[in-house]
């Protein structure tokens, strides 16, 4: 399963020109472990925002990275 996840990692880092990893990390280390653990658990993304409500995680901030790093949220589905 691992080997899925970094493929596709891979393939994401490859698509968005370098930029995916980066971001990825800069949000993962944002995060507190009991909410990466938490959001590890969620199924959908209305639970994802849930848990991150709940934990005082301000959405719109992401949301920014997410923009700012150059990734079109609507195209995405997000």
């Amino acid at each position: 399963m691992d080997e899925n996840k970094n493929l596709k990692d891979e393939n994401l880092e490859e698509a968005a020109g370098g930029r995916y990893l980066a971001l990825k990390e800069e949000l993962l280390t944002a995060l507190p472990l009991n909410v990466k653990e938490q959001l590890s658990k969620a199924v959908s993304d209305v639970q994802a925002c849930k848990i991150l409500a709940d934990n005082n995680i301000d959405l719109s901030e992401i949301e920014k990275k997410i923009e700012d790093a150059g990734f079109n949220m609507k195209r995405i589905g997000l």
